[in-house]
């Protein structure tokens, strides 16, 4: 019997050599594609997973960041701190000046997937794509506040524990014994405190103490006191052209630490901290930028300009070696290291030839000393010229504020209450300076908004476009970013109660668009505080406070240079409630 003939197909393998090429083409070619499309869409942005302090900023624009950081991120915080068993306390970002950073910060995120380095941006990329990058944001704080927390609870626990030191006693140099005691890690509480605002984590911080004793003896001190004492007598002095500056006795021992050397050798070293803190100090006496004068306007321009100041600024690093080397040769006279922003031959070179923008504000019902405190910080202000790339400082450029720099006592703003302080209407100035930068289209790089709503402000504007400044720590600060400098200039006018900034410079064809600020929420404020007062006769009622209600305001401003945008800025303000204080007689 013959069996049918079954004919087979001959079947292709998939492990054939050309079906693999071209699915090894085909993965490689979307591989390609892939990669090309990542870095096409991530051009301008932030790379995938990448967060900060557990917020995801992924694919967000540098101004969408910025924007993020300053709405989302805390503006205060509070930490417990416990030492020993007995005292505890609570630390805020307004005790240390604490801040977050958002340009700095941005800078930060947008480095991730971005390194010089082509393996360790690969490798970045490829993490990300997995695993979630968590950054800590940039952050300042500031370091005299710190030291001022750390010494105030050092007081209140009853800590006595102290170093052997010396000290000018009725102009005498005098050793003073230290102290056996109790003490804490403080370098380690600062570290926690700043970890802790930084990455939000407010988590308590709880330091024991531990038992301490001197380090140095009286006999330790002895043996280099006569080497000090030859210190004091020198009489060093710092100076820079005319201007001279004398280290009193009590300063120069600040310049001076004892340390054992690896003989067990007691020696005098330099204190680089207190070397530091007073060449700042010093620098803030020199450092100023160039000033001019816009002489004459017409149809917005300035045809006519004047320099009449160039800038200085104190090289730090380099007048403090310069310092050490001096004082440990025993050499009277130390020469400063001061950078000079030399003017241009000709007016031309400065660039500054248009108004850019113009801020005003009215302050209308001020008393005299407020009055005559706006006059004198403006003009300390208008005058300023910044170069190109620079960035303006309102506290470097209107200087120390108090009675010593002229300044008369006018109502401020002091821990929750408003109070006759020195300097009362400077943040007049730098909220209608503050008005002429955004005007300008300039970049701001530090502003405040007051705590809680000034009638002055929103005397012109609507509320919510003011600029606290309180110095050291709390500045207005905006940059130069246009191609050459600016010049800002003031105009006071005591009879309309009004000031006005001019800033000047070359227009490079941005155009400002600001919307009008919104009112988000809005606080009633608290129930009026009733205080005795056994000044006031009794039945006598005085108010002090006047209740103000507390708001959450937002106004947006966008910079463009054609179709580009350049600059795109949200700014928020939070106003407490504030409430109504009276004082009651009970003097019989």
């Amino acid at each position: 019997m013959n069996m049918p003939t079954i004919k087979r197909k001959k079947l292709k393998k998939w492990g054939g050599k050309w079906p693999l090429s071209r699915f090894l083409y085909s993965v490689y070619f979307i591989l390609i594609a892939a990669f090309i499309g990542y870095h096409l869409y991530f051009a301008d942005k932030i790379i995938w997973k990448v967060h900060l302090n557990g917020h995801d900023f992924s694919g967000l624009t540098v101004q969408e960041s910025i924007a993020k950081i300053s709405n989302e991120f805390p503006q205060n915080g509070l930490i417990k701190v416990k030492i020993g068993q007995d005292y505890e306390t609570d630390i805020s970002f307004e005790d240390i000046g604490f801040k977050y950073l958002p340009i700095e910060t941005t800078s930060k995120a947008f480095e991730i997937g971005r390194q010089s380095n082509f393996i360790d941006a690969l490798e970045s990329k490829l993490t990300s794509l997995f695993v979630p990058e968590n950054i800590i944001p940039a952050y300042k704080y500031d370091e005299s506040k710190m030291e001022v927390v750390l010494t105030e609870i050092k007081k209140e626990a009853g800590l006595q524990a102290g170093e052997t030191h010396f000290e000018i006693i009725k102009g005498e140099l005098v050793i003073v014994d230290g102290t056996a005691g109790k003490s804490f890690n403080d370098v380690l509480v600062k570290e926690k405190i700043i970890n802790g605002f930084a990455s939000e984590n407010f988590r308590p911080v709880d330091e024991p103490l531990f038992e301490t004793k001197p380090q140095f003896t009286i006999d330790d001190l002895d043996r280099v006191k006569n080497q000090l004492e030859e210190h004091i007598n020198v009489g060093y002095t710092f100076k820079y052209e005319a201007r001279v500056w004398s280290l009193s006795k009590e300063e120069l021992i600040s310049l001076f630490d004892v340390e054992k050397d690896p003989n067990g050798n007691v020696v005098l070293v330099i204190n680089n901290l207190g070397l530091a803190k007073k060449m700042t100090g010093i620098a803030s006496e020199i450092d100023r930028n160039p000033r001019g004068q816009v002489l004459e306007v017409e149809n917005g321009k300035a045809v006519k300009f004047v320099s009449s100041e160039v800038g200085l600024r104190l090289k730090i690093k380099e007048s403090s070696e310069e310092a050490k080397k001096n004082i440990l040769a025993k050499t009277k006279e130390i020469p400063l290291q001061v950078h000079v922003a030399s003017v241009p031959e000709s007016e031309n070179e400065f660039g500054i030839s248009e108004l850019l923008g113009v801020g005003s504000s009215r302050f209308k019902g001020s008393i005299p000393g407020r009055v005559y405190n706006i006059g004198l910080a403006s003009s300390r202000v208008g005058g300023t010229m910044v170069p190109p790339g620079e960035t303006f400082s309102f506290v470097k450029s209107v200087g120390g504020i108090s009675r010593a720099t002229g300044y008369t006592s006018a109502y401020i703003i002091s821990e929750g209450r408003t109070v006759l302080g020195d300097g009362g209407g400077v943040c007049q100035v730098s909220t209608t300076l503050f008005r002429a930068a955004l005007n300008s289209g300039l970049p701001i790089v530090e502003r405040n908004a007051h705590s809680y709503r000034v009638a002055y402000y929103e005397q012109d504007s609507p509320v919510g476009i003011d600029a606290a400044i309180y110095s050291p720590s709390v500045d207005l600060k905006f940059k130069n970013d246009t191609p050459g400098y600016i010049l800002i200039a003031s105009v006071f006018d005591e009879a309309s109660s009004s000031l006005e900034f001019r800033i000047y410079g070359t227009k490079d064809g941005r155009e400002i668009e600001i919307s009008e600020p919104k009112v988000l929420s809005r606080t009633p404020p608290p129930a009026a505080l009733y205080e005795d007062d056994p000044t006031l006769a009794k039945g006598q009622t005085k108010q002090v406070e006047h209740s103000v209600w507390g708001a959450s305001v937002l106004f947006k401003r966008t910079v463009k240079k054609g179709d580009e945008t350049i600059i795109d800025d949200t700014f928020k303000s939070n106003y407490r409630a504030w409430r109504a204080i009276y004082k009651v007689g009970t003097r019989e």
